[in-house]
């Protein structure tokens, strides 16, 4: 989000609770946690949060960040399944394990009366 983005956030909070009022200081310690949150997110948690609650929110109450996995971090799971793949007997115990799952997926969705269409 950006720091504007993250000031508009504070304010709403600062409209929806009277007895909030940031300085000049506050904000700019909550702009520098906020602009590391998804703006849309956390504003949709916010008008959540305002709408059930009576005390003014802390900034755990509403954030949201999306922790991206970054590319090299799935290297190690990559070459794991190509090993899978690669050796035949670790493939079929993959192709059951899958099979086992959809199995389960399938009574699941039949007990909550879901289709497969």
């Amino acid at each position: 989000m950006t720091p504007k983005e993250a000031l508009e956030l504070i304010k709403l909070i600062e409209t929806s609770y009277h007895q909030i009022n940031f300085d000049k200081e506050q904000a700019d310690v909550w702009i520098s946690i906020l602009i590391k949150g998804d703006y849309q997110l956390s504003k949709e948690k916010i008008y959540r949060y305002v709408s059930t609650e009576k005390f003014p929110p802390v900034i755990s109450d509403f954030l949201v960040v999306i922790q991206d996995k970054p590319v090299e971090d799935y290297s190690a799971d990559i070459a794991a399944v190509q090993r899978e793949l690669n050796d035949p007997v670790l493939r079929k115990k993959r192709e059951e394990a899958m099979q086992k799952l959809r199995e389960a997926v399938k009574g699941m969705n039949e007990k909550v009366g879901v289709s497969d269409d």
